[in-house]
């Protein structure tokens, strides 16, 4: 068995974790190749492992030629006081085949 501590963004109220989506750049000049958006209802949890990368994302909406994994462009800026980053105490274990 093996612990792993990871960082998230989640609603206050809900206790839901933010999600993320991606779309693509499609070749666009001086951009990144996708975008991460940060999401409430996105296909994938937006985790990450430094405590730092969560607390600048929170505050921050990266313009979307900039926005990746780790800092998603985020559309709940004006909203920052309904969330608040989170730690996340992963644990992985074997499982019998």
């Amino acid at each position: 068995m093996n612990t792993k501590i990871m960082y998230g963004i989640a609603n206050k109220k809900t206790g839901k974790l933010l999600t993320y989506d991606i779309s693509s750049n499609d070749g666009g000049d001086f951009c990144v190749d996708c975008q991460h958006t940060l999401s409430e209802n996105g296909h994938n949890d937006w985790i990450v492992d430094k405590i730092e990368i969560a607390k600048s994302v929170l505050p921050n909406n990266t313009p979307w030629y900039n926005a990746g994994y780790n800092s998603p462009s985020n559309p709940f800026v004006n909203r920052v006081d309904e969330f608040e980053v989170v730690k996340l105490t992963i644990t992985i274990e074997r499982v019998e085949s």
